[in-house]
């Protein structure tokens, strides 16, 4: 079977829900799901029949202490999204990533990793922090204005290092509407600036939930492409982690949605620290 392009083969998304939901089992939850970008729409009827969850700020009984700012996560607070790719494949093509959404923002933010070819020898991670806010500016030297090819500012960096290491994707707020993209290698504890960028001065908060996903980005070039010819790659999703206090993050199971369901290996488990994909069939 041929699957349309663009196509993102996981994704996270966000269910808000309230507590004492009968269908729910915690509040403000949301689900790992894959999808083909034409079938988007699909996605919520899908979703809102599941049970929880993915990166979700939730709140618990602390909250009543501690309750969550209205206009999303605090300034000076962050939140870290730790991601593996110990079992990827060193090839460009990939895009492990999750979503974020600014309160009065009308589309989102991106952070990841991807991997690379190996270079002397060395193999190469690459980070990413983006924005896809319109009026969103920076003067940071790894970043430059626009995100696939419209409003927004994209930030980048390349490091050596060993892919068996875990990366936390930390996004935190540095003052006013600027926010701070760092990838941080957990085991030997070294802090890359991924960039840097402003955003609109009626900008809130991060809110409490959103959508990440795995991309096959070497498809978005409006062709028709066989199932039985998307490359192996696998990843872990660690549950993020963030200063805000009252918030408990969790991470949902991932399942597969789209075109390809049952053509392209893919096989999920879950542990206490977050949930593994493999998938690929090439």
């Amino acid at each position: 079977m041929n699957v349309p392009s663009p196509w993102r083969l996981l994704g996270l998304r966000l269910i808000s829900r309230t507590p004492g939901d009968a269908n729910c089992s915690a509040p403000l939850s949301y689900k790992l799901v894959s999808h083909s970008a034409i079938r988007f729409k699909l996605l919520f009827i899908l979703v809102e029949n599941l049970t929880p969850s993915t990166y979700t700020l939730q709140d618990e009984a602390l909250s009543s202490l501690h309750p969550l700012p209205s206009s999303g996560l605090h300034i000076r607070i962050n939140i870290t999204f730790p991601f593996n790719m110990a079992n990827a494949a060193h090839f460009s093509g990939y895009y492990y990533a999750q979503q974020f959404t600014f309160v009065n923002a009308p589309t989102v933010g991106y952070t990841g990793i991807q991997p690379r070819p190996n270079q002397n020898g060395r193999s190469i991670v690459h980070g990413v922090f983006s924005s896809f806010i319109n009026g969103t500016t920076t003067n940071d030297a790894n970043c430059h204005s626009g995100a696939d090819g419209g409003p927004g500012v994209s930030c980048a960096v390349e490091v050596a290092s060993d892919y068996s290491h875990t990366y936390n994707m930390v996004v935190e707020n540095t003052s006013g509407t600027t926010w701070n993209g760092t990838m941080v290698d957990t085991v030997t504890g070294v802090r890359t600036r991924v960039g840097s960028w402003t955003l609109p001065s009626n900008m809130g908060g991060i809110k409490s939930s959103q959508v990440g996903f795995i991309e096959y980005y070497l498809w978005n070039d409006g062709k028709n492409h066989p199932c039985n010819t998307l490359p192996k790659t696998s990843v872990f999703f660690g549950i993020p982690t963030t200063m805000t206090l009252g918030a408990i993050p969790s991470l949902g199971n991932a399942y597969e949605y789209g075109n390809c369901v049952g053509q392209v290996n893919f096989v999920t488990s879950r542990s206490p620290l977050g949930v593994s994909v493999s998938v690929g069939v090439v």
